[in-house]
């Protein structure tokens, strides 16, 4: 995973991934829905806003759950 600047934030970061499911946006810093354990707020392809105090293996789970045929 390659993190970018997120919309222009000094301290907010962004990684894009396309998965069997479509583009998951995974989001880090300070101004969004995070915590120290869950420091990821991740917007799925299948959801219609951004799911908020994610972890990494909560993003694994979601892609091993989604992976197509």
């Amino acid at each position: 995973m390659v993190f970018v600047n997120y919309m222009n934030q000094p301290d907010s970061w962004q990684c894009k991934m396309n998965v069997a499911a479509g583009l998951i946006s995974v989001r880090l810093g300070p101004r969004l829905v995070t915590d120290n354990e869950r420091p990821y707020e991740v917007w799925y392809p299948t959801e219609d806003a951004p799911t908020g105090y994610q972890t990494a293996n909560d993003i694994w789970d979601y892609i091993s759950r989604n992976k197509g045929n």
